[in-house]
Order: structure tokens, then sequence, then C-alpha cells
């Protein structure tokens, strides 16, 4: 019978040797089951079956191990290397791996790699042509070579977790005895232009709760469902979640700003792999202002693009309206000796910056016992993480400018100034060594503080309260008209307050339509604001 080339399907799955996926040492009961079931797809291999007898075939999530054996069917069939810095598949009765493969029989897995790693880089292209990938290292010389990983990264026999002369070109170098734990190991290959890529700037996303960090693209925080006891939220059962409920709604928790866009990578047109919007002060990232040693304009420049509207604790902003904002020049101009910086204050009181040390590498993705899911780690045990910001510490670099006759002209701007933590730093200088020592943290954690801050900010306040004093002056005839002497006379007085709005009324008829105007001119939604009295007070009688 002749198929046409065009009608053939692809296989819906495939096995490798007979003891990985379809599992093996079956019953003839079992075989002739197997065989002959069309309808129950394979029902009587279930879970009544001898458990290291069944495979992803009979969709059970069994364990792909027993000890150090590897369950039968699960995956594939093979052992971990005898140099691997994690040996969890060793053979039953060999003395040797070669020897196991010989006698206990091995699959084959010969795997390419994409060679930089970063998957969001080739999400983005059009094309992924074969500059992209690069066999595994271990391609050709071992019958298992591959990275392949659910979940954790422990699961699968002949898993490269690299050598010990490897903990340094991991996500994040670490060293022997404060390296990742064998289940948390960053999806990254270990090739060279991998691991300088990877770690030159620290581009990564930590994973949420217990997973691996990596290339994300800055997951939203879609809530967690906890079915432990006292667990701890988005740790315990972290593959648990839940819609949007009055539990865990909130206005702005899914997208509190366009801060959330820091994760995407800039480099698919110049293919530079691990780099993405720099939206947080770090020396020499290309991405910032020039000021650190980055390009002009900086990356966080893009969030003018999008607003936000002050939502909570009700809705504040009107269209193309401030109100609700803090704005970040406060300092008030001719009167220097005040300072209004309290609304900073409340604002920078109600974030926290995450600060993972690099050395907690083996503790921070993992429960401290992992029989006991209802206790993580505390700062009694020597774990801190998390950091109240201090204002003061902070404020100092806005001084700074205010002396210098800068102002802030756009409130991504935020994202040049360091959040200093209210530890650890005597001041805003030191910061750059304080993230060298925590280099677990990943862009999306290092970020979250300024993508929560920067749709609360402004630097042009909409609403003003104007203090003023108006009298009555009648002038002598021997005082110059210009000028006032001690021959003129005050007659009358008013001193009082009003409060003056700012505002853009968008019925206005003669507002352009700047969605679809193509015009270059100078034209600009400044030239059509106009000005309202709230509110007015008298002082005195």
């Amino acid at each position: 019978m002749t198929v046409a080339a065009d009608k053939l399907e692809a296989p819906a799955w495939w096995t490798f040797y007979s003891r990985g996926a379809v599992g093996f040492s079956l019953t003839k009961a079992q075989e002739n089951a197997f065989k002959t079931d069309t309808t129950g797809f394979y029902s009587t291999l279930t879970k009544n079956s001898v458990a290291n007898e069944r495979g992803r075939i009979f969709r059970d999530n069994v364990v792909a191990r027993t000890g150090s054996q590897p369950s039968r069917g699960a995956y594939f069939f093979g052992f971990d290397a005898e140099d691997s810095a994690t040996r969890l598949f060793k053979p039953q009765v060999s003395a040797s791996v070669a020897q196991g493969e010989t006698d206990e029989g091995s699959d084959v897995v010969q795997t390419v790699t994409i060679k930089h790693g970063d998957y969001r880089l080739t999400s983005a292209m059009t094309v992924v042509d074969a500059s992209q990938w690069a066999p595994h290292r271990y391609y050709g010389t071992r019958r298992l070579a591959h990275n392949f990983s659910n979940f954790v990264s422990n699961q699968l026999p002949g898993y490269d977790y690299g050598t010990k002369a490897d903990f340094a070109s991991r996500l994040v170098p670490t060293q022997a005895g404060a390296t990742y734990p064998a289940s948390r190991i960053p999806d990254l290959p270990y090739l060279s232009a991998a691991t300088l890529a990877a770690q030159l700037y620290g581009d990564f996303d930590n994973g949420p709760g217990p997973a691996r960090d990596g290339p994300y693209i800055n997951k939203p925080d879609e809530g967690n469902l906890n079915n432990v006891v006292n667990g701890v939220p988005y740790l315990s059962e972290s593959n648990q979640h839940t819609t949007a409920d009055a539990v865990f709604f909130t206005p702005n928790r899914l997208i509190a700003s366009p801060g959330v866009l820091g994760s995407l990578p800039t480099g698919v047109k110049s293919g530079k792999p691990w780099r993405t919007l720099q939206f947080r002060p770090q020396q020499g990232h290309p991405g910032g202002p020039t000021k650190l040693g980055g390009t002009n304009p900086p990356d966080h420049l893009l969030l003018e693009y999008f607003w936000m509207p002050v939502v909570e604790p009700y809705a504040i902003s009107e269209p193309l309206s401030t109100a609700g904002k803090i704005n970040l020049n406060y300092q008030i101009l001719p009167f220097t000796n005040i300072r209004r910086a309290s609304g900073l204050h409340a604002l920078f009181a109600s974030e926290r910056i995450t600060a993972v040390p690099t050395r907690d590498a083996p503790n921070y993705k993992v429960f401290p016992n992992s029989t006991d899911q209802n206790t993580f780690w505390t700062t009694a045990g020597g774990q801190r993480w998390h950091y109240n910001i201090d204002a003061e510490k902070t404020l100092a670099q806005f001084e700074q400018r205010f002396s210098a006759g800068q102002v802030f002209l756009s409130p991504s701007e935020i994202c040049d100034v360091h959040l200093v933590p209210d530890r650890d730093v005597a001041d805003y200088t030191q910061m750059a060594g304080f993230w060298a020592d925590r280099r677990l943290t990943g862009d999306n954690s290092r970020e979250r503080p300024y993508t929560n801050l920067y749709p609360r900010l402004t630097t042009r306040s909409n609403t003003y309260r104007v203090h003023y004093i108006a009298q009555i002056i009648r002038k002598a005839r021997s005082s110059p008209v210009n000028i006032i002497t001690t021959a003129d006379t005050f007659e009358s007085e008013y001193r009082g307050s009003a409060v003056v709005d700012r505002y853009l009324d968008p019925a206005q008829p003669d507002l352009p339509d700047f969605t679809t105007s193509t015009s270059t001119s100078a034209e600009s939604l400044d030239n059509h604001y106009q000005f309202r009295v709230l509110e007015k007070r008298k002082f005195g009688n």
C-alpha cells in the first residue's frame, strides 16, 4: 500500500530501549494486555501494577528511582556518570557504569542544545537556524548525553549535574559546600559561551517559590492555593494555583506596571543572549544610562510609553492625570529650607528588597527539613533574604541631584536610584558590593521594587495648593509709580490659599488625536492643559 507523504501523522510518542519508556520484566498476562488493549489505554498497567514497572506511557508520575536504582519504565534507563557531582542512578550489581551498561543495559540518548541556554532569545526568533544549536558536551562519548529534566533536575538518569570543577560554570558561580542542591540546578549547558553570557549581567529570573532559576520572562503573580496545613504560600504545594477571587484579588497584582517587561530579551536582533531590559541601577549594563556605563537612551525610558492609573485604595486617577502620585522632585524652589519628602518615606515603607546571598545556594529553594513543609528558613537560622528600604540613605541620592541643580525629568528615573537596605550597608556607595555578594538574586527580584514604585510616582504634579497675600495700596503723589515707599498706604489685605488643579479634558474639541497623527511638529499635550480652582480658603478675618 502506498501512502502519500503529506498524509503521514507524527508519532504521538516514541520509546528508546525496551527497559525505558515501555517498561520491562512484565508478566505474560501484562504483555498480552499491552498488545490487545484498544479502549482502556493500557488500563491493566496502572497503579495496581508493581510500582517499578510503571512509566510515563501509563500516565503515572512514578518516581524515577527507588533508592539508587532506576524505576523500570521511567522515561528511559541508564546511570549517572562516575565523575558526576551528584550520583542518584547507579548500576545494581556492576562495579562501574561501563560494566553496568553492558550487563544491565542502558538507553542511548544523544542531544543537541541551545548553545547559549537563553531560550527567550531563541523563542523570539522567526527562524531558528543551525547557529543556535550545539551538541551536548558528552555527545558521542557517553550513552546518556542530555539535560532533560522537569520541575526538578534530579529525576532522570544521566542528567548532566556537572563535576565539582563545573560549579563555577553554573548560572551563578558557586563552590563546593555552597552550591545548588541536586534538585534545583538551573537549566544551563556547561558550554563556555553559555557560562560567560549568563554570568555577565545576571539577567536571569528567579523561579516562583521552589521553581528553578532560569531564562523566564517574569511570570505574573497568579496566587497560590496552599493545601498543606500551616504551609508556606508559594513554596508548599507550589504547583497548586488558583484564579483571582476575593482573597487573592488586588487591582495591580498581576501587572503592577510596565516594569514587568524587564525580563524581555533585548539581544534578539544582535544575537546577544542573557541581556534583558534594564530597570534597575547596575554599573556597566548596556541598558543603563551613560553615567552608569550604559548607552543613551536608557531602557527605562520605554516605561514612558505606558501609563498606570492609581486605583488603590480607590480609583484616584482621572485620564491623563497624576493625581494620587508622589512627586520625585520634592524640593520646593525657592524655599529649599522646606523638605517635603514624607510622601517618599511612606512609599518606600511599603516595599521590600529581595537579596539572596550567593552562599545560600543550597538553601533558598528547599525546606530546611524536606519532610516538613510547614517551616521555612527564618532570620533566626541566619538567613536574611528580605530587607526594608532605608528611606534616608536612599534619599541621599535625591539630595545629591538637587544640590547639583538637577531634577527628575521622568518618573522612570527611579530606576537609576539605588534602593538602600536598612542593614548591611552604610550608604548607597556600597550597593555594588552588596549585590556582588548576592548574585542569586534574579533580575526580576531586583527589579520588582522598581516595578511597584514606578506607577505611584510622577515628576509633574497636577494639583497645587497656592498660598497668597493680596493687598490694596494707595499710592502717594510723591511716590514713584513702580516703587512702594513709606509714603504709600495699605488700605486692605486678603490672605488665603487655593487648590489649583492642572487637568486635561479629553472631550475638548481641538484636542489632537495623537494615536493617528504622523506629524513631526512640536505639538504636545502641554498646550491643551487647563486649570481649575478646586478649593479656596481665607486666613483670618
